[in-house]
Parts: C-alpha cells; structure tokens; sequence
C-alpha cells in the first residue's frame, strides 16, 4: 500500500526524501513483522498524543499516518508526530515515512517543502486522500476471499461517507440538476419559508440563528433549516427540509427525495424527548398523522416531495403549506415534553405550556454542527 500512501506526486521531493523512501521501501519489503496499530500512545517530553494510525516494524514504527475528512489540526499536531517519529528512528535519513490521509483537509502550505530544518523533523512525508485509496483497492483482486470480502466492505463504507469522489451515476445526476437549473432555487425557498416561520415562532419564544447555508447539513444527505425551543436547557430544537432518504437520524427511510420536520436533542448530551410517558391518546394521533418515534429520543415526520410536487402549484408552494401541520404538531410535541420534563423535576404541573402554534411554513436554511456529527454518527455505526 506504500505505493498508494506515499505517491511521488504527492510527498517531499530531493535527496534525503528519496534516501528515505528508498530504505522505507527496503524495509517492507523485507520484514515479515509489520503490524498496523490505532491511536497508540506517542510520548515525547512526557506529553502524550495519539496518531491516528501507525505501521510498525517489531516495537519500532515505520509510518505514521494521520487521518482527518473535514476537521482541522490541533495547534501544532503533525509538527509533533514528525519530532516523535524522527526520535523513535533517529538515523539522519531513516526509513519512515510522516503521512498525511485526508479528504477535505488541506495539509499545512509548509507540509511538503523540502527544506533541511524542516518544523516536522522526518524528511520523507506525504498527502494521500481518500479517493485514491478506494480507487487503490478498486485495483486489488485477493486471492484470499476474507481479505477480498473486508476490501469491499470497506469500500462501502468509504462510499457510504461519501469518500469515494464524483463517480459516473453522481455525474448524471449532477449534469440533471445543473441542466435544470434547480440550484438557484434552493436558497430562495428556504427564505420564503422563514421568513413566514421566523416571526411567528419567534413570538413563541423559538430561538433562530442568523443568516445560515442551506447546504450545510447532514453530509450532503439534506437541506434544511432550524430553530430551537425557548429555555436553552434543555437544548431542543425543531428542523425542516428535505431529505435524500435512506439512514436519516437513524431512521430507514425510502431513498426518494422527502419532505421532513424532525424534533429532538440538538447536541450530545441534551435530554430525550420523554416520548415514553407522553399521553397515550396524544402519541396515537402523531403516529396517525405521520410520526415516527425513534431510538436517539427524536420523532420525524416525512413526505414525498414527489407527492407534493404533483400539485400545480409545484413544490415550493405546497411544501411551505404541506409545513403547517407538522410544524404546528412539533410545537405542541416540544411543549408537553417540557412541561413533563419540569414536573419530573420540579413536581409543576404538566400541562401543556403558551398557546398551541398555527403557521404557515417558511423557513431558510442552515448546518449545526452538534446535529449533524449525530447524523454522521448514524452514518458511521450503520458502516461498522
């Protein structure tokens, strides 16, 4: 795999890199002791740090690779795995290797220079990305079926998270959407659907981010907006948009292009809704309309765009209005968990709290963070 993690379009170039690469090489090629290793301690100066990944030989490390997708670096990172990795081979030219695995993450401008008295110590480092190592194993044929059945499943993964770059159906379906024009209307139909939910949820108490991107949610798997409930303990919040389908919040969802309201926890930590001792008569009557209560604690509602498309009024339109109840049943969904989750504290009464919400949908468009590493999340233990 040295080939793939260490490209000679991609790592340092001059003598002592090429020195370097070479005894590397040598290295691998022959010791029949070389064992792959996660997150293991790498101590210099008794602070300790864990590379993501590293490739040993007997007790001594030969690669160390970082891996990062969209995450920036920790004030000083590479900088210090390279110090350790030289430490732990301290020839002037050893055969170790410093990389660098990422997908969005740009290395630092200074990661590739070829200077002497380089900041990261070992001279031979590299940039590998994600697609090249799908694309790599795309190329492998095991003879040994475990190996070659772990190979694909990996590769599923990658793809699953969206690693695996542009492939030809994603580009039919890319030159449909751009030939149809439809990416200039995205934004505008966000606005148009806030700016008729913002004041009147406003008014209720619901707390709004400023001006967000629409396109910034859930991996590229929906487009959406969101507000959150009044008290910021606990932190709830209610979100629309629409959704590619498949594994949404942990949901099995048909993958069609779906309206969707989703109500729950906005960030790690914060309470379940108490779906579980909620009025029996009231959880009936959200199932009967729609809802889905699921495991993380939130409920969701959806609806094929399809379906709401075939009005002649077109999507926009009926989206907005097909809003209306869901956003209405979020509301007075948010209010009676509330208002049990004080009694369970406090001993108040439960009773519903404020007025029940009546809109007209309108919303624009966002990412949260916490929301969508819980979406990642899902992603990631549907792979495992």
């Amino acid at each position: 795999m040295a080939d793939v993690l260490l490209s000679p379009a991609a790592r340092t170039s001059g003598k002592s890199p090429d020195i370097c690469f070479g005894r590397l090489s040598k290295r691998l090629q022959l010791s029949n002791d070389l064992t792959w290793a996660a997150e293991e301690t790498a101590t210099i100066e008794k602070i300790k740090k864990r590379p993501d990944i590293f490739l040993r030989q007997h007790d001594s490390p030969a690669v160390v690779v970082e891996n990062k997708v969209s995450a920036g670096f920790t004030d000083g990172q590479l900088e210090y795995y390279g110090k350790w990795l030289a430490n732990q081979n301290p020839a002037r030219n050893p055969g170790a290797a410093l990389v660098l695995l990422t997908h969005a993450t740009s290395p630092p401008e200074d990661f590739l220079d070829p200077v002497a008295k380089s900041p990261y110590k070992i001279p031979l480092r590299s940039v590998c990305t994600w697609m090249e190592v799908y694309e790599w194993l795309g190329r492998q044929s095991p003879t040994d079926p475990v190996t070659r059945h772990l190979m694909q499943e990996f590769c599923i993964f990658l793809e699953e998270r969206n690693l695996n770059g542009i492939t030809k159906g994603d580009t039919a379906v890319l030159a449909t959407i751009l030939s149809h024009g439809v990416v200039p209307k995205i934004e505008p139909l966000f606005d148009m659907v806030r700016n008729k939910v913002q004041p009147r949820l406003q008014r209720l108490g619901y707390r709004f981010e400023p001006k967000i991107d629409v396109w910034d949610s859930t991996g590229g798997y929906a487009i959406w907006d969101w507000c959150y409930f009044r008290p910021k303990n606990p932190d709830w919040y209610i979100g629309w948009g629409l959704t590619v389908g498949g594994d949404f919040f942990g949901a099995t969802l048909e993958k069609s292009l779906m309206a969707f309201v989703h109500v729950g926890p906005g960030a790690e930590g914060a309470p379940k809704l108490p779906v579980d001792v909620l009025p029996l008569s009231f959880k009936a009557s959200l199932r009967k309309s729609g809802w889905k209560f699921l495991e993380d604690g939130s409920c969701l509602k959806v609806e094929m765009a399809s379906k709401l498309a075939s009005a002649p009024s077109g999507l926009t339109q009926t989206f907005m209005h097909w809003l209306d109840q869901p956003l209405d049943e979020a509301d007075e969904l948010l209010q009676r968990s509330y208002a049990l989750l004080r009694s369970r504290g406090t001993g108040r009464s439960s009773k519903p709290m404020g007025k029940r919400l009546r809109i007209t949908p309108a919303p624009r468009g966002s990412g949260r963070k916490d929301i969508n590493d819980r979406h990642d999340r899902h992603l990631a233990e549907r792979s495992s």
